[in-house]
């Protein structure tokens, strides 16, 4: 299903409360709310989650339409903007 919000407060609190749906008891079928990407960003956000399995990079995540990293080397809560396949494989 695709939801179109009214305005960015709206879109912004559900986003932030996705992650407390998804964690706050457990269902049979969990519920996922994602964004919907450009197809540009969506497979650039494949080939994150492609690192992430192989344990290459700690996280992946989208946020308003932009893809986002942490390198494992990386502490303190640091995050890398992804903007395209070269600043992927520079991780």
């Amino acid at each position: 299903m695709i939801v179109r919000f009214d305005n960015r407060r709206s879109r912004d609190l559900i986003y932030s409360a996705r992650i407390e749906l998804r964690n706050s008891h457990p269902v049979p079928t969990p519920i996922y709310i994602n964004e919907h990407l450009t197809k540009k960003s969506d497979e650039l956000f494949l080939e994150c989650r492609k690192m992430w399995k192989s344990r290459n990079i700690s996280s992946a995540w989208t946020f308003n339409g932009n893809v986002f990293i942490k390198p494992p080397e990386i502490e303190g809560g640091a995050t890398v903007k992804v903007n395209c396949l070269e600043d992927l494989n520079s991780v």
